[in-house]
């Protein structure tokens, strides 16, 4: 119409420009960290994702309370989406080691500035880099001895960002202080939780330090009693030192605050890398109902972790925590250049370690549970592709005092257990 003479060159400028902002509002189908539609402006979106974890566990034991087992240890479908360019979404289910079903994620957002981001929902505390790194981009198959005294999810609201091109990130909330899909708290005093992890060498290209990473965190919360059981598992799920909220007799376990302390080093060099955390939980002023004895009790976790990437990635760094590896070669023996994926060699010990007196004072039944257990895990990594990976892992974790067996006899002093992982995404 243009050529014609129909439109004059300013009409047909305004009708074209309309309509490039028509197509701008157009949503589109597009994959980025997985399947979502999206317009060209970006200011809406809506997708969904998910990860499967299809698992082997075989117990070297013979006389092992648990039997050797296939099982899908993870299942999980979100579903995220964008509003007017700055509002955010999360929702994600769960279907874990054949579990009816639970909600894991379920927050908002608003995101005006990348250093002041609020969140308000059930979302993971800011605590313990473990705990925060996703389950797909951990070393391991299952988290160290530490992650035992790290807060999960929760209800609350949190304020977080990253500062100063992601060298400093931080985050701090209120919480419930009751643990994940829960309807409402069960006293009037709220936890409050906050992380900082510094990173100052971050844009120093080509130095030894640049990505050095070292963070603190806390917790804190007035508990009044504890409300349902704390266990501590072994990386293949053994459970190893259980606090009851009630005894046989139904005595209730009360508590005046629970306080947990923790820091974190990480450090990565080309294909190296080297990281570490140390956690302190303290319940001060517990006492059994119908006890006379009232005291402080402590639980002490660490753990370091190195790994080496034999086919020379290395791992990525995002807002405070780690991320996949920008694979060289992936894996596709039907190109004409068969790549072989990234292989990946770690090894973690890590140590988990209860004052005596939970044992003594019958806070912890000690006919049945150990105080203190160490772990070591060597592990083997193969990714794919950036989505796709096989892990294989055997762990011997050391117990102090004897667990019960199958038969119910107290001569089980360590677990070995060879583990193996077909993990995706999408």
């Amino acid at each position: 119409m243009k050529q014609k003479g129909i439109l004059t060159e300013e009409e047909y400028t305004n009708i074209r420009a309309q309509f490039d902002k028509e197509q701008q509002k157009q949503l589109k189908p597009v994959y980025k960290d997985g399947f979502k539609l999206e317009t060209g402006d970006k200011e809406f979106s809506l997708g969904f994702d998910g990860k499967l974890f299809a698992d082997g566990r075989f117990y070297t034991d013979d006389n092992h309370p648990s039997t050797n087992t296939f099982q899908a240890r993870l299942m999980r479908i979100g579903l995220k989406a964008t509003l007017y360019k700055y509002y955010n979404f999360r929702f994600e289910g769960a279907y874990d080691e054949g579990s009816s079903g639970s909600i894991k994620d379920a927050y908002f957002e608003a995101k005006y500035f990348p250093e002041a981001v609020f969140r308000a929902g059930q979302f993971k505390e800011p605590f313990c880099l473990d705990e925060l790194t996703s389950d797909t981009n951990i070393d391991m198959m299952e988290r160290s001895l530490v992650d035992n005294l790290a807060p999960k999810r929760d209800i609350g609201a949190m304020a977080y960002g990253t500062l100063f091109n992601d060298r400093i990130n931080y985050g701090i909330g209120g919480f419930n202080g009751n643990g994940e899909s829960k309807a409402s708290d069960n006293n009037d005093d709220k936890d409050v939780a906050a992380r900082i992890v510094l990173s100052p060498f971050l844009l120093q290209e080509g130095s030894l330090l640049q990505n050095l990473h070292v963070g603190g965190a806390m917790t804190f919360g007035a508990q009044n009693n504890v409300p349902d059981d704390y266990t501590a598992r072994t990386e293949a799920r053994t459970p190893f030192f259980k606090i009851l909220a009630k005894d046989s007799k139904n005595n209730i376990l009360h508590v005046s605050d629970r306080i947990r302390w923790g820091s974190e080093l990480g450090y990565n060099y080309g294909p190296f890398s080297l990281k570490g955390e140390y956690v302190l939980q303290r319940f001060t002023d517990m006492q059994r109902q119908g006890s006379t004895i009232k005291k402080d009790y402590d639980i002490n976790a660490w753990h370091i972790t190195a790994s080496y990437f034999l086919t020379g990635e290395e791992k990525g760094w995002k807002e405070g925590v780690y991320t996949k590896p920008n694979i060289k070669h992936n894996f596709d023996p039907f190109k004409g250049k068969c790549g072989i994926g990234a292989w990946e060699v770690l090894f973690r010990y890590s140590c988990f370690d209860a004052d005596e007196d939970f044992l003594k004072n019958g806070i912890v039944d000690a006919t049945k549970y150990t105080n203190k257990a160490s772990a070591y895990t060597v592990g083997l990594n193969w990714y794919l592709n950036p989505k796709v990976m096989l892990k294989f892992n055997y762990v011997r974790t050391n117990f102090d005092d004897n667990l019960p067996d199958s038969k119910g006899q107290r001569v089980l002093d360590n677990e070995n257990v060879i583990m193996t992982r077909f993990q995706i995404e999408f």
